[in-house]
């Protein structure tokens, strides 16, 4: 048996066919000879040993022998391995997420990437729960305040955030906001989507510069995450 990452790579190409998969949740139940493998597939004998071969050789099963029968059985080894990696990752990625969401909740970090470029966020509040509220107050350069509003209607950490969007000076513009986070190698991908009420909303808001105005929060949040990242973690010296 090959171990270490050879290990896993058999173990994933090994799960990665739905037949296989499909035998593996049989054999929960105990063991089964290759008849009784390939009752509830639409396929031969010799495909279905086959796909018994592949399991074998990834270690996820092994064949005994009884009489001229060679039952199978789950062999538990390959399957804790991999569950094993992808805890990992799962732990990674979750304490990223994690670390996202207070960046992205705090007021400390919030006034530094909220609002577009030469705005000061000077009131930030918010609820973030299904049903919970949010509210922020913009100060623009000519000293003009412009707050924005809005309620959370679904939150599926870490993946996806669901919620209202209103300019208290037009609140009959009220737009539904969604925003969903992708795992992208090293990095996250954040995919958004309004919905407006009306053609007339959408045109307003792209008049008023919304879409810049988001452009440099995005650009803002990268800044700040690249510098939050720079940082020497706690332990570790500067």
């Amino acid at each position: 048996m090959k171990t270490g990452t050879d290990e896993l790579s058999l173990t994933f190409a090994a799960l990665a066919d739905p037949t296989r998969r499909a035998i593996l949740e049989r054999l929960r139940a105990g063991e089964a000879t290759l008849g009784k493998l390939a009752e509830p597939f639409d396929m031969s004998l010799q495909a279905v040993a086959l796909h018994l071969k592949v399991l074998e050789r990834s270690g996820l099963i092994t064949r005994g022998r009884v009489a001229q029968t060679r039952p199978a059985r789950i062999a538990p080894g390959p399957l804790d391995h991999a569950a094993r990696w992808l805890l990992r990752y799962r732990e990674f990625w979750q304490g990223s997420f994690e670390r996202l969401d207070g960046y992205l909740e705090e007021p400390e970090h919030l006034r530094h990437w909220r609002g577009p470029r030469g705005f000061e966020l000077v009131v930030c509040e918010v609820d973030l729960r299904v049903g919970g509220s949010y509210r922020f107050v913009h100060r623009a350069p000519d000293g003009s305040q412009h707050t924005f509003h809005g309620q959370y209607r679904e939150i599926e950490r870490p993946s996806r955030l669901v919620s209202t969007f209103t300019y208290a000076a037009a609140p009959e513009t009220e737009v539904l906001d969604e925003v969903t986070f992708e795992e992208n190698g090293s990095t996250t991908l954040v995919t958004g989507r309004t919905i407006f009420p009306t053609f007339e909303a959408r045109e307003l808001y792209a008049a008023a510069g919304a879409e810049r105005g988001l452009a440099e929060c995005h650009e803002r949040l990268d800044e700040l995450l690249a510098a939050l990242a720079s940082r020497p973690r706690e332990g570790q010296r500067p």
